[in-house]
């Protein structure tokens, strides 16, 4: 029906989020540097993996950076 259906969830980790995982071909993750951020983008990696969300479908998005950052 769609070519893209973007679903933002927020900080949501629930069965909800799982059953969107398990229908995505790929998910978005957008963070920033900053150590809470990278913190809840660690929390949310694994709460993908958990929900057997395959990493070659985890796509890591930095907004943000800065080139003296790295």
């Amino acid at each position: 029906m769609f070519d893209y259906v973007v679903v933002d969830t927020g900080r949501l980790e629930d069965d909800r989020m799982q059953a969107i995982v398990g229908l995505a071909d790929s998910v978005l993750l957008v963070t920033v540097l900053d150590v809470l951020s990278v913190r809840n983008t660690n929390k949310t990696l694994g709460f993908l993996r958990q929900a057997e969300c395959p990493d070659e479908n985890v796509l890591l998005l930095v907004n943000r950076s800065r080139r003296r950052c790295g």
